[in-house]
Formats: C-alpha cells, structure tokens, sequence
C-alpha cells in the first residue's frame, strides 16, 4: 500500500487553482491508494458543492457544508474526470484567517471508504 500526506495549505497563498494541478498530476505519476490532506481550506461564503462534485464523499460531519473551493472535493472531482476511481472525506476542524474553513480530508483511490470514525480532542466548535 502506498500513502501520501500532504499539508496542502490550499487556498491561502493564492493560485490555488495551479497547486490543484500540480496536486493532481502527482496522484496520476506516484499513484498513491490512500492520500491524507491537512490545511484543506474552503472560502466560508463560498456556494455549496453540488452532488456532482460531491460524488465519492463519505460524510463524516454534517457541521459545515462542503463547498465548491474544497481542496479535497476539487482534486477528487478532477481524478474522477480523469478516469481514477476517487472516493473522500472532509472534516472541518477550524476557521482560518477569519475566511476559510479548514479541515482535514482522506482520499482513496480506487477503493470506497467504509466508514469514518471521529473523536474531538475539544469540547469547542466555533461554527
């Protein structure tokens, strides 16, 4: 089995369209089966992901909405364009810079994930 763990610091810094690319060229070249995200931003005003990009998801907390900047629903939509059976999961952990939520994401590549299990470390959600 082969993993990869990235902190992907996904849409502060700006470009975040290009680090996308870059992200998902390197899945297609190393072919990694699980993929562990952290810093996985999306814009907290950003609209809703749609059921198409959200395909694959396995949800593990309905606190906040994913939506369509997701780092983790972006890359796992584009592999499943690309023909790699993609299947994810985001948990929000925090906002950041007063902008964005930020989570942590799993990605498993040509395998469904099951089930997630998940345990706070804190009592305080500022959602």
């Amino acid at each position: 089995m082969k993993l990869l763990t990235l902190n992907t610091h996904s849409l502060h810094g700006g470009d975040w369209e290009q680090k996308l690319e870059w992200f998902v060229q390197g899945i297609l070249e190393e072919k990694p089966d699980i993929i562990a995200l952290q810093e996985v931003n999306q814009t907290i005003t950003a609209q809703e992901a749609d059921d198409t990009l959200k395909e694959g998801q396995t949800v593990v907390s309905e606190l906040v909405q994913v939506k369509q900047d997701n780092f983790a629903v972006q890359a796992a939509y584009r592999l499943r364009q690309l023909g790699v059976d993609c299947f994810w999961s985001w948990l929000p952990v925090k906002i950041g810079y007063d902008r964005y939520d930020e989570g942590t994401a799993i990605l498993s590549i040509g395998r469904k994930i099951r089930k997630m299990a998940v345990f706070p470390i804190s009592q305080k959600w500022d959602y």
